[in-house]
């Protein structure tokens, strides 16, 4: 088992008690062991929600919140809900830096909604 954000994913039995590394995307979690995949698993976000405040909260205790390749991966809509959840706790508390390859134009695909 792997545990991450407090949800729990199964590796193949296999795999118990070896390194393996962990990508992680918006919507899927990868896992890989020696250059080869082991498993894909659907994100489970739902417990990430009830987080969110206290990752705002703990993140305004910075001078300086940087988001780095913000839409290099599409978000899904409630990722994208959740971004901005956090970006809305964090204005006007803390500078924020966000870099990204997009145009501005760009933007809403790739948060995942038309807004």
């Amino acid at each position: 088992m792997i545990t991450f954000d407090r949800n729990r994913y199964s590796v193949p039995a296999s795999f118990a008690n070896r390194p393996v590394s962990l990508h992680i995307y918006p919507e899927q979690l990868v896992i890989v062991a020696e250059g080869h995949l082991v498993c894909e698993h659907q994100r489970i976000i739902e417990r990430s929600h009830r987080q969110a405040g206290q990752l705002a909260e703990s993140l305004v205790r910075f001078d300086l919140v940087i988001l780095d390749e913000l839409g290099y991966l599409p978000f899904s809509a409630s990722c994208g809900a959740l971004l901005f959840y956090l970006l809305s706790k964090l204005y006007e508390r803390t500078s924020i830096v966000i870099t990204t390859y997009l145009s501005f134009s760009e933007w809403s695909m790739s948060l995942g909604t038309p807004k």
